[in-house]
């Protein structure tokens, strides 16, 4: 199987399906027409298609042969990466002559993909060359994990690839891990692969961690069905079962596939093709029964209705509205990681938008009123594409009093909580930016966070129908300023101070502070200068030795 890259159209790549006929598998494509809304990650989305192929029912030839260079914009082959499996030469020139090519989109949009070279720097090349690096990483992870199902198989066990990774190649991602799933029990997977190459991290789920070469762990896991859940998160009894009816006790009906890398076959026991086609995110079975054995799935619900721009069941969403308070059951941990992916994607204002009409934002943010999350609904979605989760958060929360807390209450780390709570207070920061003092304005902007208060900013805007001249106008600014006079060396520091006879104390701050509101203001411009102002402040203020 090869890879290319190259431009690629402006819309997901149509699902791929998989049907036998006469001991041929033949590739099929579902037509599924992205909404609107999804255009606005394609630019920011690694994809990959099947092409309409035919090919042997045998294995398939997994190999990069050659990365196609198609000019610029696209990736030449960084490293000829080969994960050719084992066949006889007959098979390969058989599979060889039935091939089934994969498209690998680029990460850019056509436009912005096509670098002029008299313009493109470091920044570009570094971008690139990280984008070739995270392809052969990619491939390797897919290979290894087609190389775990073999061993499995050829050691007498059926073997799949199982859940997110079937439903993001059937609609054409790349997906970010694959997982397999077996017949095999904990001990017998850790008997093939070798102990030095295992680690048990679930052993009572049946979870099992295969190492390969290249550190790309591949988890397996035992068929299973599942007991009750009386604390909304484990159950009480596992139980090894066949693949049916592992597939019946998975989350939703799209994460409940299972395919055959090998050959390529689906195997789906739950309609998860159909709801692809229809372009529904809809648990499996009774939905109450899903979330009553976790409550997290709620949110995962949402989560996958935005990022995949799908419609959420309704009988689905009766039930998460219905169970809502119980989301509360979940960790605080639990509860963050899910909004670190949903708020860290371009599809949060949907997700938002979802998790406000289920009553979930209530439940999760109570500090959030109720007639402030329409507002809050469009701050989020007025963002950026690429904004970060601590900006997404902070959009959420701008209107609340103590973001501190909110933030304390996720158990989010002390760099997030920091983000997060400086761009609410600094929210207002740039008001009249064209007649602010440099004093104040220029601390904002030579902040490791300011580009991030401008998105906030302007988001606001744009959220409210207006644009901001403010950041239009900053951004203007940052193009025409050297960093040293945004942020120039300071003048004295206290070690200066302690020289010229002051004992450390809270007067320290004071002073200094004023002096570097009167070097950007540039009222003093040297050393000496500075030494002046201070010796004046201090006996206009007293030493407070």
């Amino acid at each position: 199987m090869r890879l290319r890259t190259g431009k690629q159209p402006r819309s997901h790549p149509a699902p791929a399906m998989v049907s036998r006929k006469a001991g041929m598998m033949t590739v099929s494509v579902l037509k599924i027409q992205p909404s609107r809304r999804h255009t606005k990650c394609n630019d920011s989305e690694r994809m990959f298609r099947f092409s309409l192929a035919t090919m042997s029912a045998a294995s398939w030839e997994v190999s990069t042969g050659g990365l196609q260079d198609d000019g610029p914009g696209s990736f030449p082959d960084p490293s000829r990466v080969s994960s050719a499996m084992s066949k006889s030469v007959a098979e390969k020139e058989r599979d060889r002559q039935s091939s089934v090519w994969w498209n690998w989109g680029t990460v850019k949009s056509a436009d912005a993909a096509v670098l002029d070279p008299a313009t493109a720097g470091k920044e570009s090349r570094r971008g690139e060359m990280l984008e070739r690096l995270l392809m052969v990483e990619t491939d390797q992870r897919r290979a290894f994990a087609l190389e775990v199902v073999e061993t499995l198989v050829d050691a007498g066990f059926d073997a799949v690839w199982a859940g997110g990774c079937v439903r993001d190649l059937l609609l054409g991602r790349t997906p970010g891990d694959y997982d397999v799933a077996t017949d095999a029990h904990p001990d017998r997977v850790r008997e093939v692969f070798g102990r030095s190459r295992t680690q048990s991290v679930g052993a009572v789920f049946g979870v099992v961690l295969v190492h390969g070469d290249r550190g790309l762990p591949i988890e397996v896991a035992t068929f299973r069905t599942e007991g009750a859940y009386h604390d909304g998160r484990h159950p009480e009894v596992v139980r090894f079962v066949t693949r049916e009816e592992d597939a019946r006790r998975r989350d939703f009906t799209i994460n409940g596939m299972f395919m055959n890398p090998r050959t390529g076959e689906v195997f789906d026991d739950v309609g998860g093709r159909e709801d692809l086609e229809k372009q529904v995110v809809c648990a499996i079975g009774d939905p109450e029964s899903r979330f009553d054995e976790d409550k997290l799935r709620m949110l995962r619900a949402i989560r996958f209705t935005a990022s995949l721009s799908f419609t959420l069941d309704p009988a689905t969403a009766k039930a998460i509205a219905a169970h809502a308070e119980e989301i509360l059951v979940v960790s605080a941990e639990r509860l963050a990681d899910e909004w670190r992916r949903m708020l860290g994607e371009c599809h949060r204002g949907q997700a938002v938008r979802l998790a406000a009409e289920t009553t979930l934002l209530e439940k999760i943010f109570p500090e959030i009123l109720a007639d402030g999350e329409d507002e809050a609904v469009r701050r989020v979605d007025a963002l950026p594409g690429e904004a970060g989760f601590p900006l997404a958060l902070a959009a959420l929360l701008l209107d609340v009093p103590d973001s501190s807390e909110t933030c304390a209450r996720l158990k989010l780390s002390n760099r997030e909580t920091d983000e997060v709570v400086w761009l609410v207070a600094s929210q207002n920061g740039l008001a009249g930016a064209a007649g602010q003092r440099k004093s104040r304005l220029f601390p904002l902007l030579s902040h490791r966070w300011a580009d991030q208060l401008l998105d906030l900013v302007e988001a606001v805007s744009r959220s409210a129908g207006r644009v901001s001249e403010d950041v239009a106008w900053c951004r203007d600014l940052l193009g025409r300023v050297t960093r040293d006079e945004l942020d120039p060396p300071e003048l004295l520091s206290g070690d200066d101070l302690v020289a010229d006879g002051l004992s450390p104390g809270p007067l320290f701050k004071t002073l200094l502070d004023s002096l570097r509101a009167a070097q950007l203001d540039g009222e003093v411009q040297s050393r000496n200068e500075a030494l002046v102002l201070v010796r004046q402040l201090k006996r206009k203020r007293g030493n407070n030795e």
